[in-house]
């Protein structure tokens, strides 16, 4: 059987030198994609230099047509889950671009403008040691605790050895497990313990029912003395990989090593500042 073309004709089995000489000699006047078979075309057959910028159709390339391992340059692109993002076209694993995204191996990877210094964006379009999200909350409240007492030795301490400070209950929903939160609170503290001059050891430490139901994850202390109105700060810093993806409350706790009234926002059992006295918990969640 042969096959025409616009007034030329190839037998079965004619060779490219017989497809060659139709088109050289005129016959051929158009070959629209109708007269190429869907396997016709091969990657061998292409020269390297044939496809050009100007013989592609702007929506022609799509992101199914692009090879998931292929190292390329993303060209454009403008929000990133939110976020704005200078780009290059040229790869910035190479120095040669100052920002920007890319991919390489399937992956996206985003290079600071100052630094240089490369680093993964994750799947949910998250850069990698990027903030996911923050949440705080901060109280001038004045509150006041009967001291539950804590010995030191060498076992956790429990959150039923302790005072709750609802007051500052922080709650937070992560985004993925792969995360990290970090946990940081600032507490002033007081205690009324016995005469002027006396000293009593304060404990705070933070806890959360989906790491562990009665354990303290971070604990710190300080020493306050009960006279012109004296108290102090205590700072506790926690890191972990995030323990779920649904709502979860960290809680903050006071303890003492001897009885008495424990304080938050007061001082040797007076208000101060004004109001102006804040104690907080901030929740940092950080791209795995």
């Amino acid at each position: 059987m042969a096959t025409m073309l616009h007034g030329g004709s190839i037998a079965t089995g004619a060779q490219p030198a017989d497809v060659y000489a139709l088109i050289d000699t005129g016959t051929v006047s158009n070959i629209v994609a109708a007269d190429i078979s869907s396997n016709a075309i091969t990657a061998d057959k292409i020269l390297a230099n044939a496809i050009t910028t100007v013989k592609i159709a702007d929506d022609a390339i799509t992101a199914d047509k692009i090879d998931s391992t292929a190292d390329v340059a993303v060209a454009s692109l403008s929000v990133l889950n939110g976020a704005n993002y200078m780009v290059d076209t040229t790869d910035p694993a190479t120095g040669a671009a100052t920002s920007g995204v890319y991919s390489k191996s399937g992956e996206l990877y985003h290079r600071a403008p100052s630094s240089g210094n490369i680093t993964q964006i994750t799947s949910n379009g998250n850069i990698s040691g990027s903030i996911v999200q923050t949440v705080n909350t901060s109280t001038a409240t004045e509150v006041q605790v009967s001291a539950n007492q804590i010995i030191i030795d060498d076992t956790v301490p429990q959150i039923t050895e302790s005072n709750l400070i609802s007051v500052l209950d922080t709650a937070i929903t992560p985004s993925s497990t792969s995360n990290k939160l970090r946990v940081q609170a600032v507490l002033n503290v007081g205690h009324n313990i016995g005469g002027a001059g006396s000293v009593a050891q304060i404990y705070a430490f933070i806890a959360n029912t989906d790491e562990h139901a009665t354990n303290a994850l971070c604990i710190g202390m300080e020493d306050v003395r009960n006279d012109n109105g004296r108290c102090k700060s205590i700072i506790l810093d926690y890191y972990v990989t995030a323990p779920t993806t649904n709502e979860t409350t960290y809680r903050i706790y006071l303890a003492s090593n001897t009885a008495g009234t424990i304080e938050l926002n007061q001082c040797s059992n007076s208000a101060a500042f004004g109001g102006a006295m804040l104690s907080s918990v901030t929740i940092t969640e950080i791209a795995a």
